[in-house]
């Protein structure tokens, strides 16, 4: 079998970074290296595995300092003064201050900050080259100089495997909030030895009553490996949590907010050095655990230590090249009937349903803990969705956790109780859960078979085998890496909805930050996503995982689209019934929604062959990856929902171990009666018959379209209760899916006298018929002459949206004018004028949730790209021209204010339309943005430009340039929906 990365992973193999000198590890000894060169003149790149600086501090949860050591790092690093609250002699960190400051101190020296790597293997042949594994793939890094700076000596280790020193006692930390401080003070506590031999407590910095208990773990074994050590600190530090709450005074009425990610690490070896030149030319800088007492200090000296290193690694002539070096960590193997790969929503669930039917199961993920975006993503409340199943077990085992923890029984659960309640459950189901687990690419039969991955853990490289893969990171990472197809985003546009850096105001709190895009395939857009969403709401602390709300969509063997969803789709492989609203957090690019038909509360059926990608064999999907488009996944995505999912995959994969079939060879009809007599399906199911393409009969058409009523919006049927489910047909989609045959009978109800005309004319609109274009201009003048004072209305309240465009809540008129858009007629150019007349583009208006700026600015494009007229070319240049609307390029990767990112997308807007009418200066603008670091933005631009010019010249701007030189005008190229699968039924 190919345990190298197959031919497909060559697309995620992304190319080798350059520098002068590599760090590698983000604790202080690193960080004052990076620092220390790059101010020297060095270029660094600093690579840390984790989604924050200060390795000692914040993963391991340590955040305090002696007041001493503070004052020195202070002098070090420089901006560390004001991000402590001072209690005698111990300064208590304010995690987000002191992360941002140290973040900050990197940038202003020029040093590239790369986030989420975790060195794998030195190779090559010339400077040092390290591979990284990373959510992206495998990365490079190729520099002159090198600093391993990581816990243990990782790099170093590689090549001198006896540097490590054995696992031995360790440190983890618990926190709390409301302890009663007058029953506790700073120190040693004393607790039953059995839970830990030595416990301390330190104040922290958020005050009333915050309080972390420090207590050492001892190794359950000799030999135990990393992993295990950590799953079994957890247990004991919820031991200690659960004694303290039921038996001390000071914790009897305080609630558990936090644990540790991670142990403390043991040192390296380091050869009896704080610091060495190794063999082969690179220096080694140490990190230390932090023990009580003079640790502090020590913090202080290494960090001091690191600051000299940065200074001789740069200083110092660079080492002769080697010849061919391969140095990397040994590779373990281990061998399972199912793996799956990701512990969020789906993926735990999906390893429990496959235990629980026999199978032997590995449970992988990235993470230092399971539950992905409802625990570490700050995700702590379940929305819409199904609720029963396997998603009431899970909810059962989170509230018993909760339950001692003193937590108020609500609708938000505590995120430490639900992480452990599934981890737990998970191993007393059979399950071997791997945390921290990086998947690097799948391992291949010689048939193209996928047949496990290879995977970088803690422990080293790990090779696993398995019958069935399930691919559970959000994300289809090992799908796309093993050869599947997929697509990012909106077809449209590569948009998705907003990813989280889920800030907490206060241990315990967390609050939702959903704002912009990411492009979870770039490791620089990962970073910036990190740093600009640290700094968008600044608190007491941030999560630790990027949490996107959508990314990728896997090609299945059926692909669900909104269109499936409005017209109430049923499958004849139907395995989970999904439920909610319409929420989609994001620029939505739908016809549907466009029109202004925002869908009711609806129950949509997932079908299996939604789990099965097209291409490779050995391979399921589950989660928010499933072959869904984009605009059918915002009624799909609800946390419950995805559980359940998860759990019904997690079955397929067992039974096709045991039947020894293919996923796509699994008869459907067994997977639906293990479901239904599990509960998770219902009975019915089973009985029924499904016609999946049932359209209206022409007989019921009149009825249909006299049901029409101009005095209710398309939108209001999105006006329901959370419990509401909307289960009869939608007359407007039955209209706009009966097929061609309907337009005369629309066309004779565009009459003055008809009440649902402008309905009408919508439904006309969608199939293009330019009848609808004098009743939508008329419907349009009447939404202008009813604002005062020349302005543009703004939309009326809507349930459930933020700052647009946000749940496709539009004013009515930018609605029309999206219906406008659709029949491609050119009487609609004059009223484009009169739009751009009122428009008023200011920071206000684009900032005011009801304003409907983004919408009016999106709709005017939709309509002059879609006609590819350059008659339009003068209603665009009046856009071009206000100084609110251009020069929106930046080279700053990190932006605080998510506004930006929006009228960056509106620049874009405008000269993608005005380079569709053959505008040669829009495809210029769009050049420029190849190289802004908003990489969403950048892919935007790029495959606009690859349509324009019918060939793809690559990410980067001079060839473009060169393409776009000599031209003084394009060829108009009227943008096509025809590929769009929201317009149709799916197959």
């Amino acid at each position: 079998m190919n345990a190298k990365p197959p031919e497909s992973a060559r697309a995620i193999l992304l190319t080798a970074v350059p520098a002068d000198l590599l760090v590698v590890g983000g604790g202080l000894a690193g960080i004052a290296a990076a620092m220390s060169a790059a101010r020297r003149g060095a270029s660094v790149v600093l690579t840390e595995e984790h989604t924050m600086l200060g390795r000692e501090l914040f993963p391991t949860l340590r955040p305090w300092l002696d007041s001493r050591a503070l004052k020195r790092l202070d002098v070090l690093l420089g901006g560390l003064s004001d991000v402590a609250v001072t209690f005698g002699g111990e300064a208590a960190l304010v995690p987000d201050a002191f992360k941002i400051a140290l973040e900050d101190r990197l940038l202003d020296a020029g040093v590239r900050l790369l986030y989420g790597l975790r060195p794998v293997e030195r190779r090559g042949s010339g400077p040092f080259e390290i591979a990284f594994a990373s959510k992206q793939g495998l990365l490079a890094v190729r520099a002159r100089r090198l600093v391993d700076a990581t816990p243990r000596a990782d790099l170093a280790a590689w090549s001198v495997p006896d540097l490590r020193s054995p696992l031995a006692s360790a440190r983890r930390t618990v926190e709390f909030t409301g302890a009663d401080l007058n029953a506790v003070t700073p120190g040693v506590l004393a607790v039953p030895e059995a839970l830990s031999p030595d416990v301390r407590v330190h104040l922290g910095a958020a005050r009333s009553g915050h309080v972390l208990i420090e207590h050492v773990v001892e190794p359950p074994f000799e030999g135990t490996s990393s992993n295990d050590f950590e799953l079994h600190a957890r247990s004991a530090s919820f031991a200690l949590a659960r004694w303290l709450c039921a038996h001390h005074p000071a914790f009897v009425q305080a609630r558990v907010t936090g644990t540790s990610l991670e142990l403390t690490a043991p040192p390296a070896r380091h050869l009896h050095e704080p610091a060495f030149r190794h063999p082969d030319g690179f220096w080694v800088t140490a990190t230390a655990p932090r023990l009580p007492g003079e640790d502090a200090e020590q913090l202080a000296a290494l960090a001091e230590l690191g600051w000299s290193v940065g200074e001789r690694a740069w200083d110092e002539t660079p080492p002769e090249v080697p010849g061919e070096v391969r140095h990397r960590p040994l590779v373990r193997s281990a061998r399972v009937d199912v793996l799956v790969i990701g512990g969020g929503t789906s993926g735990t669930a999906a390893a429990i349903g496959a235990a629980r039917r026999g199978a032997s199961v590995l449970l992988a993920d990235m993470n230092m803990g399971l539950g992905g975006a409802g625990t570490l993503g700050g995700v702590d409340s379940y929305w819409f969705g199904r609720r029963g199943g396997f998603n009431a077990e899970v909810s059962a085992w989170t509230q018993e956790q909760q339950a001692w923890m003193n937590w108020p029984s609500g609708a938000k659960w505590n995120v430490e109780a639900k992480m452990f309640a599934l981890t737990d459950h998970a191993r007393r189901e059979g399950v071997d859960v791997v945390l921290g687990a990086l998947h690097l690419w799948p391992i291949l039969g010689p048939d193209g078979r996928v047949r496990g991955a290879r995977l970088s853990t803690r422990d080293g490289l790990l090779d696993v085998t398995a019958d069935i893969t399930v691919d559970a990171t959000g994300d289809a990472d090992v799908a796309v890496a093993a050869g599947a197809e997929a697509t990012y985003g909106s077809l449209r546009e590569g948009v998705t909805m907003w990813y989280s850096l889920a800030p907490h105001p206060r241990p315990g709190l967390t609050k939702n930050n959903f704002t912009s895009n990411v492009d979870v395939g770039d490791p620089d857009d990962y970073t910036r996503a990190i740093l600009s969403g640290r700094r968008r709401v600044v608190g007491h602390d941030h999560g630790p995982y990027v949490a996107p709300r959508e990314t990728r969509h896997v090609l299945g063997e059926a692909r669900l689209t909104l269109t499936d969803q409005l017209t109430r789709r049923r499958w004849r492989d139907v395995v989970n019934v999904h439920f909610s609203n319409h929420d989609v957090k994001g620029h939505a690019t739908s016809d549907w929604l466009r029109l202004g038909l925002i869908p009711p509360n609806l129950e949509v059926e997932i079908p299996y062959r939604a789990l099965v990608p097209l291409g490779p064999d050995g391979l399921l999907v589950t989660g928010k990856a499933i072959s869904a488009e984009h605009d059918a996944l915002p009624a799909i995505r609800m946390q419950a929902d995805l559980e359940n999912l998860g759990f019904a995959c997690g079955v397929a994969a067992a039974l096709c171990v045991t039947k020894k079939v293919e996923p796509r060879h699994l008869r459907v009809e067994e997977l639906q009666r293990v479901l239904v007599d599990l509960g998770a399906l219902a009975p019915s199911v089973l009985e029924r018959s499904v016609n999946e393409h049932d359209v209206a009969d022409a007989s019921t058409w009149p009825s249909i379209v006299a049901s029409f009523d101009d005095a209710v919006q398309p939108y209001e049927l999105s006006f329901k209760e959370f419990h509401e489910v909307w289960r009869g047909p939608i007359p407007f989609v039955q209209a706009c899916t009966a097929g061609p045959g309907i337009l005369p009978l629309l066309r004779a109800h565009l009459s003055p006298s008809f009440r649902g005309r402008v309905w009408a004319a919508r439904a006309l609109a969608w199939y293009g018929d330019r009848a609808a274009t004098p009743v939508l201009l008329e419907a349009i003048d009447a939404r202008l002459a009813s604002a005062s004072n020349g302005t543009l209305p703004h939309r009326v309240p809507m349930p459930f949206t933020q700052a647009s465009p946000d749940h496709a809540a539009m004013p009515d008129l930018a609605y029309l004018l999206h219906a406008l858009a659709l029949t491609r007629d050119e009487r609609s150019i004059g009223v484009l004028h009169r739009i751009v007349d009122r428009l008023d583009p200011t920071d206000e208006r684009l900032r005011d949730h009801t304003s409907g700026l983004f919408h009016y600015v999106d709709a005017v494009c939709d309509v002059c790209e879609r006609l590819g007229d350059p008659r339009c070319l003068s209603v665009l240049a009046r856009l071009r021209a206000h100084p609110f609307l251009r020069g929106h390029v930046t080279t700053t990767a990190v932006q605080p204010d998510f506004f930006l990112e929006r009228l960056a997308h509106m620049e874009l807007l405008i000269n993608r339309a005005a380079a569709r009418c053959g505008d040669a200066d829009g495809a210029r603008t769009l050049i420029e943005y190849l190289d802004d670091p908003r990489r969403p933005l950048a892919r935007h631009a790029r495959r606009e430009l690859t349509a324009l010019a019918g060939e793809d010249l690559g990410p980067g701007r001079e060839a473009w340039r060169r393409w776009i030189s000599d031209r003084a005008r394009l060829d108009p190229r009227p943008w096509r929906d025809a590929r769009s699968p929201s317009r149709a039924v799916s197959a």
